[in-house]
């Protein structure tokens, strides 16, 4: 897998709560870009 897109569109807090999801994405592909959507 080449790229992941997180999407959050809740408030900002609501990134930490999504953190181990990202860890574990890393974990699973380590050569993956990762980028985040959220809301300003």
């Amino acid at each position: 897998m080449k790229s992941i897109l997180v999407v959050r569109l809740s408030a900002i807090g609501d990134i930490v709560f999504a953190s181990p999801l990202v860890a574990a994405l890393r974990r699973r592909w380590p050569e993956a870009r990762i980028a985040w959507l959220v809301q300003p």
